[in-house]
């Protein structure tokens, strides 16, 4: 993909953020949408360029046709583990389940993107009609489509988040249909004990299935 990427019908492109000054002028413009959301006006603002240089994760900034900040996304490399529970009596050096008192150990990974950061401009999208569009074009024509040409070269299965909070959970289930993610008790707990980070404490685990994406494409 080359980036400008700009939507077919022109009505919003996203590019990445870097290291410039009129791209900090950009990001300094961006507001949350609610006071929950003031950790992604620090993010943008003191993280996403160097983590973006520093290829931890990677941040998008997506414009309207007039080249106005309506969002950002940042997207990251992951794995979704998944454990088997290990019979009673084993020699391997690995993980102990408090909750069980038996151990389980890693049985294969799933591969995955996070989708780390996803928000709207309220400083922009606050003053107009068009929320829906905004998010909308984020998901479907950049995120989803970032993740397309991810796996034509790296296999990715699974597209995961963490929600922060209940009305979260309920948005990315009825908008995006992502899911709580089935895991066993050892599973859930490994998880929040090894891959969910320490930003996302009590955040719930939640992952979009993208076998899918790839039939309909």
């Amino acid at each position: 993909m080359n980036f400008p990427y700009v939507l077919p019908d022109g009505s919003f492109s996203c590019e990445k953020v870097c290291d410039s000054e009129e791209c900090k002028r950009l990001l300094s413009t961006f507001e949350a949408t609610c006071e929950a959301g003031k950790g992604l006006e620090k993010y943008l603002t003191r993280d996403a360029i160097i983590e973006t240089r520093d290829h931890v994760s990677t941040t998008y900034i997506v414009f309207d046709r007039l080249h106005e900040m309506c969002g950002y996304f940042t997207l990251k490399t992951a794995i979704l583990p998944r454990f088997e529970q290990l019979p009673e009596e084993s020699d391997l050096d690995i993980q102990f389940d408090e909750e069980t008192d038996r151990e389980s150990s890693v049985e294969y990974t799933d591969s995955a993107i996070e989708l780390v950061n996803f928000a709207r401009n309220g400083a922009f999208s606050n003053s107009t009609n068009c929320k829906e569009e905004i998010t909308a074009a984020m998901f479907y024509g950049f995120i989803l489509d970032i993740v397309k040409a991810i796996n034509e070269y790296v296999a990715v299965n699974y597209l995961i988040i963490h929600a922060i909070d209940k009305r979260l959970v309920k948005y990315y289930q009825d908008n995006y249909g992502f899911s709580e993610f089935e895991l066993n008790s050892s599973e859930t707990e490994n998880i929040k004990r090894h891959v969910r980070p320490v930003y996302d404490d009590g955040a719930t685990f939640m992952a979009l299935d993208l076998s899918d994406l790839y039939k309909n494409s």
